[in-house]
This record gives structure tokens, C-alpha cells and sequence, in this order.
């Protein structure tokens, strides 16, 4: 299995991560992964209807709203600010 070393155990367990594994090449056994992909399709379907562009797009679209959702924070970060980040 990759990262089982002990010092990224360690850093899991102060960082408050709780780890999951999975068989490898297998991202349909990841509810969180599934939730992400369906989510970035939905909002690449959105946008492409929203400026009634066609499907050729799709690709430059997904790439776009994969950098929006990176972008975006989906904790709250104690003590900061967007200007600290």
C-alpha cells in the first residue's frame, strides 16, 4: 500500500486527517471522489447550458471549473483571512 510509512501516520493523526485507503485504480469505492466528479460534471453541464455553448467546449470547461473548485475553500480556516492564505 502507498504512504502506510509510519511519519505519514504521525502526520495524519496530528493534522487531524482521517485516513482511507482503497484498491488502487479503483476511484468508484471512494463515495468522496465519486461526490467531487459528479459535482465538477454538473457544474460543467451548467455552464455550458448557461452560455449555450456546445459540447466541444467540454473539455476546456472542465478544466476551468476544476480550477474554481480548487480555488475554493470548503473548511473554514481559523484566524485567516484571503489575504493571509
Amino acid at each position: 500500500m502507498e504512504y502506510n510509512f509510519k511519519i505519514f501516520n504521525t502526520f495524519y493523526k496530528q493534522s487531524g486527517i482521517v485516513k482511507q485507503t482503497t484498491t488502487s485504480d479503483t476511484p468508484e469505492q471512494n463515495s468522496v471522489t465519486k461526490r467531487k466528479n459528479r459535482t465538477l460534471v454538473e457544474n460543467v453541464r451548467c455552464m455550458l447550458q448557461h452560455m449555450k455553448l456546445n459540447h466541444r467546449f467540454w473539455a476546456k470547461t472542465m478544466v476551468t471549473t476544476r480550477y474554481i473548485h480548487n480555488k475554493i475553500f470548503t473548511k473554514t480556516i481559523s484566524n485567516m483571512t484571503l489575504g493571509k492564505v
